[in-house]
């Protein structure tokens, strides 16, 4: 009998050794998909101060990924709850969600179209690297490269606007729609 077969999310290549839809490593891009342990609330949410940054882009509402606690930034900046339907998002907040999506490529087409062309979309996300390996975060199903996130952002008609400190373990980046 012949072991399923599971497309991996970020590169398209098919991995026919996998024993589960839970658990997989992608032998080209290295993505990982795993069980999730523990419970997505533990996680602490990771709040920087970018109301400069959006300022210059002349960005007055961020919009907040569903489930994410409001940041405290400076009065510069409005923060709002996003809904799955709202349309014509100047900037979207998407602070470590990239860990517990189920379906990637559904959530990048959704962000493409709540963004107006031009839109920014802050992600950040733990990442692996050669001497980094950083622990899973409670409930955590994804795991990546910088490269698989640079791929899913170009693959889905967005181009890197700002990006900190690539050495880091936990890449931030704002992303424009195209």
């Amino acid at each position: 009998m012949p072991l399923p077969t599971i497309t991996c999310p970020i590169c398209g290549a098919k991995i026919s050794h996998a024993l589960s839809h839970q658990d997989f490593t992608c032998a080209f891009c290295h993505f990982e998909h795993c069980t999730p342990t523990g419970s997505r609330d533990q996680v602490i949410p990771d709040v920087i101060n970018l109301s400069q940054l959006l300022n210059i882009k002349r960005v007055s509402t961020v919009y907040i990924e569903n489930g994410q606690a409001m940041p405290e930034d400076g009065p510069a900046l409005n923060f709002c709850s996003l809904a799955p339907d709202d349309r014509q998002v100047e900037a979207i907040w998407a602070d470590r969600v990239l860990p517990f999506q189920e379906n990637l490529n559904q959530f990048f087409q959704e962000k493409y179209h709540q963004l107006v062309p031009g839109g920014l979309l802050y992600l950040s996300t733990p990442v692996k690297g050669y001497f980094r390996n950083p622990a899973p975060l409670p409930g955590q199903i994804n795991f990546f490269k910088a490269k698989n996130i640079m791929f899913l952002l170009e693959q889905h008609g967005f181009k890197m606007a700002w990006r900190q400190n690539r050495f880091a373990s936990t890449l931030k980046i704002i992303a424009r729609r195209c």
